[in-house]
């Protein structure tokens, strides 16, 4: 008997979904337009990733207008997995921009040193000036663009576990860096910067 009243139950369902109400009408030019049946949707393509750049002052101006001036011995070619961009804005701060997910972790280093991607591993073969990580894991990152030197919420300064000075370096002009983004997806990015 229980089984006949489950199998009962599962027949009535299907039955009832067989009017014009449960499916939508096969007849529809596009079922992602606004319809009884769909919700439109957004498409999961993000736009085109495109630095913040004047083509005129490609790293940003400074306080005075002025154009900051890239150093040539600085090659600025993004190595890694997404693209990347540095700039400064109109307070002088060095801003980070990447293409995709929120950032996991973010170290500006010599140019030679290498970047761990174990959370625990410190920075070798070259001075870490700033570095970024998250407080807690799983985290949800930070959001591109970041300041050097500005703490994103959910982040703290990890500068000192890998041998550089609590809160960072002041960045210098006449040098080359290197900045590297690790986002959540655990991929990374890094490029060259440097002014004068």
């Amino acid at each position: 008997m229980r089984m006949s009243v489950v199998l009962l139950a599962l027949v009535s369902g299907a039955a009832l979904c067989l009017g014009t109400g449960c499916a939508p009408d096969p007849s529809l030019a596009d079922p992602y337009e606004a319809n009884d049946y769909f919700w439109p949707y957004e498409s999961a393509e993000a736009p085109p990733f495109e630095c913040p750049l004047d083509p005129e002052a490609p790293l940003g101006r400074k306080a005075d207008g002025t154009p900051v001036e890239a150093m040539n011995d600085c090659v600025p070619a993004v190595e890694g997995a997404f693209p990347m961009c540095a700039t400064f804005d109109e307070s002088g701060q060095l801003q980070i921009s990447w293409e995709g997910s929120n950032g996991f972790a973010m170290f500006v280093t010599e140019p030679d040193a290498t970047v761990p991607m174990a959370p625990n591993a410190p920075v070798t073969d070259g001075d870490t000036f700033w570095a970024i990580g998250p407080i807690d894991f799983p985290t949800e990152g930070f959001p591109s663009p970041q300041g050097y030197g500005t703490l994103a919420e959910g982040s703290e300064d990890v500068t000192e576990a890998h041998s550089g000075p609590l809160g960072g370096a002041a960045l210098e002009a006449g040098r080359c860096y290197k900045v590297t983004i690790i986002n959540n997806a655990f991929q990374s990015a890094a490029l060259i910067v440097g002014w004068q």
